[in-house]
Parts: C-alpha cells; sequence; structure tokens
C-alpha cells in the first residue's frame, strides 16, 4: 500500500491465479539445502564475514568483487557512539594482552601490528573525531553446479586468508 507504505497482499489476484501465500513465501524454484541453496537450475552458498581485524582493507572486498564469478556482497554499517567504540577497543586491547601473558610475553609480528592498530584507533576516535562502525558483510555466490562453486569457494577462502579474514557458509 502506497498509503501506509505497508506490504498488503491481493488475496482474490492470488486466488484468479491458483495461488497461496505460501507460492509467495515459499516459491518453488528456490530450494533450501545444509550449505546451500538453488535458484532454479543454479547453485548458490552465502558466507558471512567473521574473524575480522581492527580494520579491512577495501582491497579484501574488491578482490573477491573482480573474481570471474557471479556473486552479490551484501554490507551493512552502522555507527557506534564514540564511549561504545573506546569500550570495545579497551576490552579487544585487554584480551590482546592477556594471550601475550599467557604465551610468557612471546609475541608474533601480527600481534604487535594488530595492538598498534586498536592503540592507533583509540587514539582517533579521541582525538580526530572520527567514527567506529560494526560492519556486517555477506557474499553470496552463484554457479551452475556444486563443482564449481566448491572452486569458487577455495578461491575466496584464499583471498579471506591473505587479508586476515574469515569466511564461514
Amino acid at each position: 500500500d502506497k498509503d501506509t507504505n505497508e506490504y498488503v497482499v491481493d488475496v482474490e489476484l492470488l486466488q484468479k491465479r491458483h495461488q497461496t501465500m505460501d507460492d509467495i513465501l515459499y516459491p518453488q524454484y528456490l530450494r533450501f539445502h545444509t550449505k546451500d541453496f538453488e535458484i532454479d537450475d543454479r547453485v548458490a552458498r552465502s558466507y558471512t564475514l567473521t574473524k575480522i581485524g581492527n580494520s579491512v582493507n577495501t582491497d579484501f572486498l574488491y578482490s573477491i568483487y573482480s573474481m570471474d564469478a557471479e556473486l552479490v556482497i551484501a554490507v551493512d554499517l552502522n555507527g557506534m557512539e564514540s564511549e561504545d567504540a573506546i569500550k570495545k577497543l579497551n576490552i579487544k586491547y585487554s584480551q590482546m594482552l592477556a594471550e601475550v601473558n599467557d604465551k610468557d610475553g612471546f609475541q608474533t609480528l601480527e600481534q604487535v601490528s594488530e595492538q598498534e592498530s586498536v592503540l592507533d584507533m583509540q587514539d582517533a576516535i579521541l582525538n580526530r573525531d572520527e567514527k567506529s562502525y560494526n560492519a556486517s558483510v555477506v557474499v553470496t555466490l552463484f554457479a551452475d553446479e556444486k563443482k564449481q562453486l566448491e572452486e569458487l569457494q577455495q578461491q575466496v577462502y584464499a583471498k579471506a586468508k591473505r587479508y586476515t579474514c574469515g569466511l564461514e557458509p
């Protein structure tokens, strides 16, 4: 309904077309499985970005976007209040220090870099009025057959690993 901005189902039109609400909610051309789903004769799988570092280089998403594959990337950004962002960064930094203490003070270069990144982010929020965001990223790959989908999945996993991100179906 354009006036109320609500979705309205025309039951009479459905009946004329010999359809039911199930045809809208569960169309026959869309079938779901444990890891993937089918749309007509195509197979697809969605992945959520996990194990995100303190910041994600936009090159990561571009490297996936530039693959020779049919895909959809959905990104949802939600700004955080500065106070909440600082609390979150403090917790993250404390966890990093605890992890170092558990290993008798041994740190990898990656851990040192990540700690510096957290401190830089805190400084940017406190002193340069920058914002912090919660990001949700979903990547959906489409293929003609499952074997092709598995090959694409390996390519995406390799790219995620290169940028120290994780993807989970």
